[in-house]
């Protein structure tokens, strides 16, 4: 296959695990982060199959629902970190609590954002801050 000046190069693809209970929600999500250009993104809708999934293969950033069935998103934070995995991590959330949001950033979570507004805005916002994370990990990776 040639490649053309419209395809972004494999490695220069920005990998993104999105872990989040709401299917319909990791279809949009999906859509409107790959829109951005530059992005592949896996789903995973539960904390156990990102764990999985990251055990498999590196990821670039992981953005994770705040809410889901066995552990929030701040307990698979602490979990990634414990294993010593330094990825990039947003919390997306439809929580409206500061207390959430206090502890995620307390903790080290790099971004939190609001499922509460426009989704285009949202994952516009949200590329723009994955692609900022991810080059200043590469850059100090080197």
């Amino acid at each position: 296959m040639i490649k053309t000046d419209s395809e972004p190069a494999k490695e220069t693809m920005v990998q993104v695990l999105h872990v989040d209970d709401d299917e319909d929600f990791l279809v949009i999500s999906k859509r409107l982060l790959e829109k951005q250009g530059s992005f592949h993104v896996e789903s995973a809708d539960s904390a156990e199959e990102a764990l999985q999934k990251l055990e498999q293969k590196p990821y670039d950033a992981i953005v994770s629902d705040y809410q889901m069935f066995s552990k929030n998103g701040l307990e698979l934070f602490t979990e990634i970190r414990n294993k010593e995995n330094d990825v990039p991590f947003f919390l997306v959330t439809g929580e409206k609590r500061e207390e959430i949001v206090n502890e995620a950033f307390n903790l080290g979570v790099d971004r939190c954002f609001s499922k509460d507004r426009n989704f285009e805005a949202l994952f516009a916002e949200l590329a723009s801050e994955i692609k900022e994370a991810v080059k200043t990990k590469r850059s100090t990776d080197t």
